[in-house]
């Protein structure tokens, strides 16, 4: 049974963090090493990379959003745990795409499908989603393609 690359990666990381008793990065990689082992074992088989990453961008999201009830909550000390939480899980995922990047794969999905108007959102959002792979948050996604769309 061979466990995907981000796997491999993530327990030598944590074997790394254990021995130069890192606590924080231990108890991150522990808890992300026991979101991937679950979704692991609902799906019955290894996970691919792709799946893997799926369930990185899960746990950045559930990050961001505690993140964001602590900063409305005035904890910011929880809130910069948070931060540093999703900082170092993002590791995990390639390289974001920038704003520019998106706009371009986002204005190529609209000229290949004639997108003209928001009713061909969701096949705009299909298609540059296919294209992006773990390289933008489905929300940044959205915001490009409406910014487009929304202007014609």
């Amino acid at each position: 049974m061979l466990k995907s690359s981000i796997y491999q990666k993530l327990e030598s990381d944590l074997l790394s963090a254990l021995k130069r008793k890192e606590a924080f990065v231990v108890k991150v990689l522990r808890f992300l090493k026991s979101n991937l082992d679950s979704a692991e074992k609902d799906k019955l088989a290894p996970l691919t990379d792709e799946e893997a990453m799926k369930v990185i961008q899960k746990r950045i999201k559930q990050s961001q959003d505690a993140k964001e009830k602590y900063i409305l909550g005035k904890r910011d000390e929880l809130a910069a745990a948070e931060q540093s939480e999703i900082d170092l899980i993002a590791a995990y995922l390639p390289a974001q795409l920038s704003e520019v990047e998106l706009a371009d794969l986002a204005k190529s999905a609209i000229a290949e499908l004639n997108a003209s108007s928001v009713k061909d959102f969701g096949r705009v959002m299909k298609r540059v989603m296919e294209e992006v792979k773990g390289r933008a948050d489905g929300g940044r996604v959205k915001t490009a393609i409406e910014g487009l769309l929304g202007g014609k």
